[in-house]
């Protein structure tokens, strides 16, 4: 059946070609924006595909497929509004964005990426006279858990340790540093296990010598991220083993050396026995004897010590592995902490503004009771009434919900009551039915406390209310999310529930103070603003 399927779709293409040869002309093209993507395992990516001329692809039959091996597969097909999938590996997982297509926008919406989704994908357009295709590349990522190091005992001259990552996609790398950061991976052992759901586990081995004492670090890398752990080895680990091993050599010299002069006293005696009487004889056997209990008596003595030294160094490394799995466990429920309070790391913070977008807000779409900036970035109210939901500043610019990753960052200063979000609605102008303006309405408002609001109502959060920055991100999957960029903590995400275009809005109470749009970092447009203020 999928090869009569893809015999059938190469013939028309082929047909398509050839009624576009004889016309000379190409009245559409399909482009990628591009050539590849990354996709991480288990999240929701978008196929970028439009047509180059801004006109709707409704009517149009729009397939995308996928290269397997020496053939391709078809994954989806819609063609007037009948949607289909033709490999069960995608059914329920291949989405088209519907307000998209009405603007020539075929971009594929991949659900719940899997490793086996990894290679190139063709997006292509039919019509009865034309035909047009764009490829693309997915690469499918995945990045493994914190590397975890434990310690193996004693090896040779030094100790061994232990270095475990586990759900890497593809193969990771990974390095040995000491303390001053210098490569030592030359003396490890490192195997790669490829598990069950196609990801790779790290296990990797090194001898660390008393020179190594400031401490080691194994770092795992991926693609585009990498994970690294540190861990200092004390000194007295190196100083115990180092008695124990120069204690015990001592004391076997010591008995090879008493055994020997034995051994000659022994010789010495036996060849004597002839030469003198039977009692001075019997003297020097009671003699050798009582020397022989002395030196049994010693050696055992010595034994004991070297047992007990023994004893106490296996009691010293239980010591040291038990401080070392509750330091890790600390470290654990650290980070567990940290997640719950909903505080994000510079990591994070750094890659929602790498998708940074520069905003500026619309003077004549806007409500009538604010006030905007010439440059487009500033926004108050023209006098002291009581803002609403629609006495807002709206944006020029607008976002797809799913169609990718947008960030801003907004200054409110000590702006007692304020509001921030995205809205479908594009005017402000004149607001005629209020109720229509709530159903497409997502925002966080400062009203003595903070405030989430949607369609549905308002709910009062309980997070930390003092912010004077905040950053607003939207996300793939429609999610809005707030943050105190204060203390870099997370205040609360919605669920935009809508395929329609997003604008951003801007409510400001105040009359004598600027509620400002940030075009840059916030410390760099804080320095900005006081290096403006001096001049």
């Amino acid at each position: 059946m999928k090869t009569y399927i893809s015999a059938r779709f190469f013939m028309l293409m082929a047909t398509v070609q050839l009624c576009r040869t004889k016309t000379g002309e190409n009245k559409f093209s399909l482009v990628a924006s591009s050539p590849s993507v990354f996709g991480y395992v288990g999240k929701d990516i978008v196929l970028p595909c439009a047509l180059s001329a801004n006109i709707s692809a409704e009517g149009m039959e729009i397939r995308w497929l996928k290269k397997e091996k020496q053939n391709s597969i078809i994954i989806f097909i819609s063609q007037e509004n009948n949607e289909n999938e033709l490999n069960k590996l995608y059914q329920g997982r291949t989405e088209l964005l519907r307000e998209g297509v009405r603007k020539g926008n075929l971009s594929l919406l991949l659900k719940s990426v899997k490793i086996s989704d990894q290679g190139n994908y063709t997006c292509s357009v039919i019509t009865s006279e034309w035909f047009s295709d764009a490829s693309l590349t997915l690469n499918v990522i995945a990045t493994g858990s914190t590397p975890l190091i434990s310690l193996d005992g004693h090896q040779g001259a030094g100790i061994g340790v232990s270095c475990i990552s586990v759900g890497w996609f593809p193969v990771p790398q990974v390095k040995w540093l000491d303390g001053k950061h210098e490569d030592i991976s030359v003396r490890s052992n490192t195997k790669f296990v490829l598990d069950q759901n196609g990801l790779y586990s790290v296990n990797s081995d090194l001898e660390v010598s008393p020179e190594d004492s400031d401490g080691i670090i194994c770092r795992v890398s991926g693609v585009q991220r990498q994970s690294e752990t540190f861990i200092e080895i004390r000194e007295e680990l190196f100083q115990s083993f180092r008695a124990w091993k120069s204690a015990f050599v001592v004391t076997l010299l010591f008995l090879l050396l008493t055994l020997g002069l034995l051994a000659v006293a022994t010789v010495y005696w036996m060849k004597k026995r002839g030469q003198e009487k039977t009692a001075k004889l019997e003297e020097s056997e009671k003699l050798l004897l009582e020397e022989k209990e002395r030196l049994i008596e010693h050696l055992a003595s010595e034994s004991a010590k070297i047992k007990k030294d023994i004893e106490n160094l296996f009691e010293h490394l239980e010591t040291t592995k038990s401080d070392s799995e509750k330091l890790k466990q600390e470290c654990c429920d650290l980070n567990n902490i940290i997640k719950e309070r909903g505080y994000i790391s510079s990591q994070e913070l750094e890659e929602m503004r790498s998708v940074k977008v520069n905003l500026t807000i619309n003077q004549v779409k806007s409500s009538r009771n604010v006030k905007v900036s010439a440059d487009g970035k500033k926004v108050r109210a023209k006098t002291k009434i009581k803002l609403t939901g629609w006495d807002c500043a709206i944006a020029n610019e607008s976002f797809l919900p799913y169609a990718g990753r947008q960030y801003w960052e907004v200054k409110v200063g000590d702006i007692p009551k304020w509001r921030l979000g995205v809205t479908s609605d594009s005017d402000f102008s004149e607001v005629k039915d209020k109720t229509k303006v709530r159903k497409n309405y997502w925002a966080l408002k400062r009203k003595e406390k903070l405030i989430a609001v949607n369609d549905e109502g308002e709910t009062e959060l309980t997070s930390k209310q003092k912010a004077s920055v905040i950053g607003v991100f939207l996300d793939y999957g429609g999610e809005l999310s707030f943050y105190n960029l204060d203390d870099t903590s997370r205040i609360h995400a919605l669920k935009c529930s809508t395929e329609l275009p997003l604008y951003p809005f801007f409510n400001c109470a105040s009359t004598d103070k600027d509620l400002v749009i940030l075009p840059q970092l916030a410390n760099e447009m804080e320095k900005k603003q006081t290096d403006d203020t001096t001049a």
